[in-house]
């Protein structure tokens, strides 16, 4: 009885030590474009880094409004990018990429959106509200373009 006792307060008192609720996690098919953003920022002078940014990364079900990311403020927890597990497992990289950096630019950079366009009707920043906001060309030719924008506002 009392070796039981023991097992159970020794294991209990384990599991209590353990990793704190109020530390940041971040998925790990997420973790790749955390690591992607640090590298951008560190190298146009944006001091991130995944585990000093206090920034939990998940996979979950968003539900409703066609939203297929979001940035979670709160005060006492860290802030969370959430991406929606049926937009995840559809997506090409370079649209999990742009997502992964526009929640990051809004829990981490703490932008707002920005709408603004070219002449033509383009985004003029990765940052923009919606797909009918501008016409928003994500791809290599204009990747550097929309992440210098990013980390320099």
């Amino acid at each position: 009885m009392i070796r039981g006792l023991l097992l159970f307060c020794s294991i209990f008192i384990l599991w209590s030590c353990g990793k704190d609720a109020s530390e940041a996690s971040i998925d790990a098919a997420l973790l790749p474009y955390f690591e992607s953003f640090q590298r951008e920022a560190n190298a146009r002078g944006v001091d991130f880094t995944v585990d000093g940014s206090n920034i939990s990364g998940a996979i979950v079900n968003i539900a409703g409004n066609n939203i297929v990311a979001q940035c979670t403020h709160n005060e006492n927890t860290p802030s969370v990018v959430s991406v929606d597990v049926d937009y995840w497992n559809t997506a090409t990289q370079q649209e999990k990429e742009f997502y992964i950096y526009h929640e990051l630019g809004h829990c981490y950079l703490r932008r707002v959106h920005d709408d603004s366009k070219d002449k033509e009707g383009n985004c003029l920043s990765i940052m923009h509200s919606s797909v009918d906001a501008c016409k928003f060309v994500y791809n290599g030719n204009t990747r550097t373009e929309y992440l210098d924008e990013l980390f320099d506002k």
